[in-house]
């Protein structure tokens, strides 16, 4: 299954609780793009297994066209919280596996909420930025993408986005 937010290290043994710190969400979502880091540099088997789990987003996307990243402890959905911040740290991983998918989570979740001056939907949430910043990162690089194009690409998106915007209200 999924990781959990917490897990406890007594005598040496991994427990995982049954409560709400063993739900899948804020915390755990971490899990992704660190796991995918070790993985692009190494190519290690037991990264891989971590982040297969990722195929579970795959199919909620491909079924629902929604990526919800609360579950409890049993599985069970959390809340229907589609937080960006989240979404954008598993885009790389997704990609790992359905290219397509990961393109089209980019575009239809992440790709919308990109606002003026660099700030995603709230520009007061900063942690939630930061997420969204290393999620775009990763996914954009590790797509052979070099970061001169990164900066060139952001400004026509803006630039479109800005014009999109302005047509809007006018």
């Amino acid at each position: 299954g999924l990781p959990p937010d917490w897990i406890i290290i007594k005598d040496g043994k991994v427990i995982s609780e049954n409560g709400k710190r063993s739900a899948f969400s804020y915390d755990a979502i971490r899990v992704f793009p660190r796991v995918f880091l070790d993985y692009a540099k190494t190519k290690d088997k037991r990264a891989k297994s971590v982040l297969n789990t990722s195929n579970f987003f795959i199919k909620q996307w491909k079924d629902t066209k929604k990526v919800y990243t609360n579950y409890l402890a049993n599985g069970e959905l959390g809340d229907k919280t589609e937080y960006i911040g989240s979404i954008a740290l598993l885009i790389s991983t997704i990609n790992i596996y359905d290219p397509k998918v990961a393109e089209e989570i980019y575009k239809e979740k992440l790709v919308p909420h990109f606002k003026e001056k660099g700030y995603y939907t709230n520009k007061n949430d900063y942690y939630g930025r930061n997420l969204v910043w290393l999620g775009y990162y990763l996914y954009k690089t590790f797509k052979g993408i070099k970061w001169a194009k990164i900066r060139k690409e952001t400004i026509k998106k803006k630039i479109k986005v800005e014009g999109k915007h302005k047509k809007q209200s006018g």
